[in-house]
């Protein structure tokens, strides 16, 4: 089984941003379940985070919530970072200068998923696009399709029921494709839906933000879709 080969058993792991769009709660539990000492840390507290914390009942996870501690940067095996955490965050350079691997829930899933994936992006209606497509494949070709990503659900969770045969169709957020590019990673086949002004409190301006989008997706210079072989 693939993800034995990364073997997470007894590793300390820090998540850092359980947030409340599935991400964080599949890759603490995915981590829980593989036998990683999983500590949960988030600048928010335990009530605003209660419908993700709620996801992860009785496993052997710790919490420091409400704020992180440098602690759990220096003496980590790795910390899997959320997508929304500020590329500029102290406690990413705490774990850098300590030489803690850092990777992410979106790139784990690409690195240990045995079928081809779509990736579908854009400002608006990707969650739709998504959707829709997966309903499409799993009614014309006869082949399972998962939905997932940034639509809210984390497929990590269901990775052995994957097949190479099967289809995944994910959403992914140009925060996520930026993690896929430092894993040097792409979907097998790229949408992207529409170009309009989205996070520009992250990004310096529109060029910025639309090359996250378009550089990191399998895709030519122009937008569209890029097709390959599935």
């Amino acid at each position: 089984m693939r993800i034995m080969q990364y073997n997470f058993k007894n590793k300390k792991v820090t998540v850092m941003g359980l947030g409340l769009f599935g991400g964080g709660a599949g890759v603490a539990q995915f981590l829980a379940r593989q036998g990683a000492r999983v500590t949960v840390t988030d600048v928010r507290t335990a009530t605003e985070l209660s419908p993700s914390v709620k996801q992860l009942e009785g496993l052997p996870i710790s919490y420091k919530l409400g704020g992180h501690c440098d602690e759990d940067f220096v003496n980590a095996d790795m910390v899997v970072v959320n997508p929304a955490v500020p590329r500029d965050s102290r406690f990413i350079r705490i774990a850098r200068d300590n030489q803690v691997p850092m990777d992410s829930e979106i790139n784990i899933f690409f690195q240990l998923c045995p079928a081809p994936i779509i990736g579908i992006t854009g400002s608006n209606g990707k969650s739709t696009t998504t959707t829709l497509t997966g309903k499409i494949l799993q009614q014309q070709t006869q082949r399972t399709a998962w939905v997932g990503g940034n639509i809210g659900k984390s497929l990590l969770l269901h990775l052995e029921k994957i097949q190479p045969s099967d289809i995944v169709v994910l959403e992914l957020s140009s925060f996520q494709l930026e993690e896929l590019r430092n894993a040097q990673t792409s979907p097998r086949i790229s949408v992207v839906t529409n170009i309009s002004p989205n996070h520009l409190d992250r990004y310096p301006g529109m060029i910025e933000y639309i090359q996250a989008k378009k550089r990191y997706c399998c895709i030519p210079k122009t937008f569209g879709l890029y097709h390959s072989q599935l």
